[in-house]
């Protein structure tokens, strides 16, 4: 995939379409730092649609380039944040927001080789990036949509894995592990939200 050069590239780049279809249909974002320093990835799933980015020609393969990309400049991040603090930053906390979600996105044969493909990319390139990962607004298909593929997780992944229902939930575990300023008001905090593509800088 040569992930170094991917990640100098925007998603439209990579998918070859508009950045802005995919700003829409498969928002993920860069959100600041968290209270150990670590790179905050939002993604709201909940918004995700494959049907109107493949009906433009953009393949499985090519989202799971745009994966590819946000790893490696989240990785990138990490290394920015261990030079600025002194300390080893080695992982991420990855928080996916699924409110909204169409169930029929997850039935779909794309939707699986998207999850599957980026649980083997994960494993094999980025083992170690993922320090947790929240799951946000999560209705009951979702949790039987991690279900059916989370067995292709190591243990080690799936214990690294809090799905929560609804905002009284999952709002004090957010700023517990986050300051307000670094969280967009959207999720309790008073900083701003910031466009999919940027990348801020290590604090």
């Amino acid at each position: 995939m040569k992930p170094a050069h991917l990640a100098n590239l925007t998603p439209g780049e990579i998918c070859d379409c508009a950045d802005e279809l995919l700003h829409k249909y498969m928002p993920t974002w860069h959100q600041g730092f968290d209270r150990q320093g670590r790179p905050v990835v939002f993604s709201h799933y909940g918004n995700f649609r494959f049907g109107p980015v493949m009906e433009v020609g953009v393949t499985v393969e090519k989202i799971l380039q745009v994966h590819a990309s946000n790893s490696e400049r989240t990785a990138r991040l990490c290394g920015k944040q261990s030079s600025k603090l002194g300390r080893d930053i080695s992982n991420a906390l990855i928080i996916m927001d699924t409110e909204g979600l169409d169930p029929n996105n997850l039935r779909t044969k794309s939707a699986f080789e998207w999850a599957r493909g980026i649980a083997k990319i994960d494993q094999e390139h980025y083992q170690d990036r993922l320090g947790q990962l929240l799951i946000l607004n999560a209705p009951s298909s979702v949790y039987y949509f991690y279900k059916s593929v989370s067995w292709v997780l190591p243990e080690k992944a799936r214990s690294r894995v809090r799905i929560f229902g609804g905002r009284d939930t999952w709002e004090p575990v957010l700023l517990e592990l986050i300051e307000p300023s670094e969280l967009p008001s959207d999720y309790g905090g008073s900083g701003p939200a910031l466009v999919p593509t940027e990348e801020p800088s290590p604090q």
